[in-house]
């Protein structure tokens, strides 16, 4: 159904740029329609379903001093969600100034690092389309291991004090994807600096890389973690004193701090995690449980009692 909804609205906008021989023997077209069939378009482009993950890292030679890698290249799919994501929004993005905007409103780009040759790099031939409301970025992280403590640190200067372009950039930024704990360290509290300093960030997913059984009951409230459930979480917890002071400036901005289990970003999102006086706790986002109330506050502090 998208599919032909494309190829209808890409036939429209065809239509716009015949040779004028061929216009004169076509009604005008009102340009309300016109702007319609942009929405139109982009709006094809915006799948909420269809999202991008960018690895963000330093580069010496971009005016923001910070460029993007594609981490989902896919290339055994007969359409990668990069080329898909530019197939829909070339054409609306070619026809004129104002058609051009709307794209980059919605849209914004941003220099792109091509890294599907081996280790050397280099800019791909076309700037990134990124999709701030649903785009995830991983930050840059050397894993504190010494070869690529410099780069870390340059990729950190970036983000503290970025140059004006990367300002911009860094405005764009609302989720962060960690693909470890490692991150969440006490021993990491300048990287966990510069995070804050990203304006706009809005939330942090982490893979505790834990496996959760489907059937798995959960209650609502915040709890304990859960060490039989999540045993990589709680060995993280049992030396999280740091990082619950750290988070703390975090919860000030409203940042929200998930944690999912087998990597799976959108279905395996399974709790929120909070900073407490008591340190930190968890709260399950889809609790399934027949023996508790599931209306009772979203953030309840009423720890779940078996004795219930």
């Amino acid at each position: 159904m998208a599919s032909d909804n494309l190829k209808g609205l890409t036939k429209a906008m065809q239509n716009l740029q015949l040779p004028k021989a061929a216009k004169k023997s076509l009604p005008a077209i009102p340009y309300e329609i016109i702007l319609h069939i942009f929405e139109a378009l982009i709006n094809l482009a915006d799948d909420p379903a269809v999202t991008l993950t960018w690895w963000l890292t330093y580069e010496l030679t971009a005016d923001t001093k910070l460029v993007v890698i594609d981490m989902q290249p896919c290339p055994n799919c007969k359409l990668p969600p990069l080329k898909s994501r530019f197939a829909k929004l070339r054409l609306p993005s070619q026809v004129n100034r104002q058609s051009r905007a709307l794209v980059h409103r919605r849209f914004p780009r941003l220099y792109m690092i091509d890294d599907a040759g081996g280790m050397g790099k280099q800019y791909a031939p076309v700037l990134a389309w990124v999709q701030p409301e649903t785009d995830s970025f991983v930050p840059f992280f050397g894993s504190y291991q010494l070869e690529h403590a410099m780069a870390e640190h340059w990729y950190k200067q970036a983000v503290v004090l970025p140059t004006p372009a990367g300002f911009e950039m860094l405005q764009h930024i609302h989720h962060l994807w960690l693909p470890s704990l490692d991150f969440l360290s006490g021993l990491n509290r300048p990287g966990l600096r510069a995070l804050f300093r990203m304006p706009n960030l809005k939330d942090i997913t982490v893979d505790t890389r834990d496996i959760v059984a489907k059937d798995k009951i959960m209650h609502p409230g915040r709890l304990p973690i859960d060490g039989d459930l999540f045993p990589w979480l709680h060995v993280w917890y049992r030396h999280s004193a740091a990082f619950n002071r750290l988070w703390a400036e975090f919860n000030t901005r409203g940042v929200r701090l998930y944690a999912v289990a087998g990597g799976v970003k959108k279905k395996g999102v399974v709790i929120e995690l909070f900073s407490t006086d008591s340190g930190i706790r968890m709260r399950y986002l889809h609790p399934n449980c027949p023996c508790c109330n599931h209306n009772a506050p979203k953030y309840s502090t009423i720890y779940h009692s078996k004795k219930k």
